[in-house]
């Protein structure tokens, strides 16, 4: 079985905590799922495939744009996820979508069905045990000249909405070891290196590869109270890796909690924790 590790977080207590918290999270994420909208430029009657679909909101919004014509499927190792995503579907009234459980990097894609004009993700797409495998399945799944639209995290020094409570919490607290996991994977930053990407997709099978990096100010958390972002950073799977029990006493983790707020008490605005991120939007063909 592949990409074990990532199975057993996401149908554990990181796929449930973004359950919990999908309003938070897709809130935050606006300015990237409106960049990966446009680029992905979804016309009526085209069939979309979504990798790491999540809750679906992306998914939702290319089935939007599919139309009644057109399908799109959203595919996740997350089961808890993925039964949020049909939730969504239903309450709002779109039947050309479908989620399905599965692994990207090994499953049939097209799941019986025709070739695939588009794939998309959002952040989706940086976790694969073997990440040329991966891409290589989802272009098997494609028409030729297909075209493949993602978004993934730039290096971590470009994101300050980790950087900055995270590195006030790390004065009183250990740094955890290869946080994010490093360029290659699987981590939130396996595709931030535009050469190494470059050469994923190409050995992959992609054409026309394009990297660009895109900044974005994000609200931390969505919209909301201080209070309120201080506890999305700690049910996020930052927070529970930094402020992990088991890794430093009580006072520390206090401390160390108390200096984050501090830092993010500088970006509060009225909407919210204002912070600045860089995604790196990949486009191809197949």
């Amino acid at each position: 079985m592949t990409n074990v590790d990532q199975r057993e977080a996401w149908n554990g207590a990181s796929g449930e905590e973004w359950v919990r918290t999908e309003e938070q999270h897709d809130s935050q994420l606006v300015p990237w799922a409106e960049l990966l909208a446009a680029t992905a430029d979804v016309q009526p009657g085209e069939r979309v495939l979504d990798v790491g679909c999540g809750t679906g909101a992306t998914t939702l919004a290319a089935a939007r744009a599919a139309g009644a014509e057109g399908g799109v499927v959203g595919v996740d190792l997350s089961a808890p996820m993925t039964a949020r995503a049909r939730e969504r579907a239903t309450e709002q009234g779109l039947t050309n979508v479908r989620f399905e459980v599965g692994d990207a990097q090994t499953d049939d894609l097209t799941l019986g069905g025709e070739p695939y004009d588009v794939v998309i993700s959002r952040f989706g797409v940086m976790f694969f045990d073997d990440p040329r495998a991966a891409f290589a399945n989802m272009h098997r799944a494609m028409r030729p000249g297909g075209r493949l639209a993602m978004v993934v995290w730039a290096p971590l020094e470009l994101q300050d909405w980790l950087r900055v409570p995270m590195l006030a919490a790390i004065a009183h607290v250990p740094a955890p070891e290869n946080f994010g996991g490093a360029a290659g994977g699987p981590g939130m930053f396996a595709l931030a290196d535009v050469d190494g990407a470059t050469d994923i997709l190409g050995g992959a099978g992609w054409k026309d590869i394009a990297l660009e990096p895109h900044e974005r100010t994000m609200l931390l958390g969505g919209p909301g109270t201080l209070d309120e972002t201080v506890q999305f950073v700690l049910g996020s799977n930052a927070g529970r890796t930094v402020f992990n029990p088991d890794n430093a006493p009580p006072d520390a983790i206090e401390r160390g909690i108390a200096a984050m707020r501090a830092a993010l008490a500088e970006h509060q605005t009225p909407q919210g924790v204002e912070l600045k991120g860089t995604g790196m939007l990949i486009t191809a063909r197949s």
